[in-house]
């Protein structure tokens, strides 16, 4: 996804860690005022909890568009020369990518239909070996039944991974999530609220050794409520179960998986007019069914802000900490800390420019079987601008630059990123 196509934050609050529903009527927007929340969330890991997706606004939608995207990237490797040469890969190349991105809502009766994300194909001028098909689509049925509303969704996606979340040995991989789920939120008037969602996701590697494929189940519920003196707040809990499976059966045995139980609060307050985010603090306990490996317990929380300076200048700004599985075979999981900032601003009626940084930080934890090749933590920073232009109601062109510095454990997957990107859409 390119820099002038990322998704802006939600505009509606979402209640914890846990799925977001479809608004109530009376939900409390705006920014979650606690300053402190957020200086908690830098001392601890998040839940590692699925989230579920955000089901459609009721009403009839159909949007189709088309894109052609031209990317120069110096270092596709994602490492020194010497990784660029033990994957049998040019450093340099250029990224070819046509795709279809669709938002379908059908309705019938009091329930509708629903169909969003994009597909395409990634061809490469001279690493032919990347070439892959690439997806990310989420279906599903929703509606609404006295004061509940929900849903249930449908994923799958698939991509080549990043040659910087493979082991030296893996070159090609084609890694593949299907997930379903279900979700409710019913409302008590205009005060209460409670929240429950399940999610499972499969993922899956075809690249062979070192890598691991995993099979994630979540239950996450919540209740709220709403008072306009004190804003919202919420009380959730969630449960999240994560196993392993080694793709290739030569390979050592893939890390024994983990259970995680999350209890978080939430706290939101309107203040203004063109200020809103959220914000949440949270406690994680990570058991690990490896035998001898000691239960991981922390603190964290999420945040973001949103701020409409004027119609012309917007700029958001998102923490996120979390534990998720790992890609990498000889590892438990993998702790991922994030700071993004974003900045739209129009200049003219056709011409629009951002900006874009992102900063984090990622730990490899509960070894297993591990190898002195293995990446253990890598630490990073990407900064990016770019700008667009209408071509009449429909089409526009955009240009955006992109740098990225890795820095890790081993200097030899460390690396200096430029990437330069055109990108033409039409809309029907």
């Amino acid at each position: 996804m390119d820099l002038l196509d990322r998704p802006r934050p939600d505009r509606t609050i979402s209640f914890g860690l846990t799925a977001t529903p479809m608004a109530r009527p009376g939900a409390v927007r705006g920014l979650a005022a606690t300053v402190a929340l957020v200086g908690l969330m830098s001392a601890g890991a998040a839940s590692a909890q699925l989230r579920a997706p955000t089901l459609p606004s009721l009403g009839r939608n159909l949007d189709i568009e088309l894109r052609a995207a031209a990317i120069y990237d110096n270092n596709v490797a994602r490492g020194s020369g010497f990784v660029a040469t033990a994957k049998l890969l040019r450093p340099d190349d250029i990224l070819y990518q046509p795709s279809i991105r669709a938002n379908i809502v059908e309705p019938f009766g009091p329930a509708q239909i629903f169909l969003n994300g994009t597909a395409g194909y990634d061809f490469y001028e001279y690493n032919k070996t990347l070439r892959n098909r690439r997806a990310d689509l989420t279906a599903g049925v929703s509606g609404g039944l006295g004061p509940c509303q929900g849903g249930l969704t449908a994923g799958y996606s698939t991509h080549q991974s990043d040659q910087g979340d493979l082991p030296l040995g893996t070159t090609k991989n084609l890694q593949t999530t299907k997930s379903y789920g279900a979700q409710m939120s019913c409302s008590e008037g205009r005060s209460l609220g409670e929240q429950i969602s399940y999610q499972k996701a499969d993922s899956t590697n075809d690249g062979g050794r070192g890598v691991v494929n995993s099979n994630q189940t979540g239950v996450n519920g919540g209740l709220s409520y709403n008072n306009k003196l004190i804003g919202s707040i919420s009380l959730n809990g969630g449960y999240t179960k994560v196993e392993y499976v080694a793709p290739d059966p030569l390979a050592p045995p893939p890390p024994a998986g983990y259970n995680s139980l999350n209890v978080g609060l939430s706290w939101s307050r309107p203040i203004g007019q063109r200020l809103n985010g959220s914000a949440s603090i949270s406690y994680s306990k990570t058991h690990s069914k490896q035998p001898g490996v000691s239960d991981y317990a922390t603190w964290g929380g999420q945040g973001s802000l949103f701020y409409r300076i004027n119609p012309r200048l917007q700029a958001s700004l998102a923490y996120d900490r979390s534990i998720a599985p790992t890609v990498q075979q000889g590892f438990g999981f993998a702790i991922l800390q994030s700071v993004s900032l974003d900045a739209r601003y129009t200049l003219t009626r056709r011409l629009k420019t951002s900006f874009g940084a992102r900063w984090y930080t990622r730990d490899y934890l509960n070894p297993t079987t591990a190898r002195a090749t293995d990446i253990t933590r890598d630490n990073g920073n990407e900064l990016s601008t770019g700008i667009s232009m209408s071509l009449g109601k429909t089409a526009s062109i955009a240009l955006d630059v992109r740098r990225a510095v890795r820095n890790t454990n081993l200097t030899v997957f460390n690396y200096t990123d430029y990437r330069v990107g055109v990108t033409a859409t039409k809309t029907f």
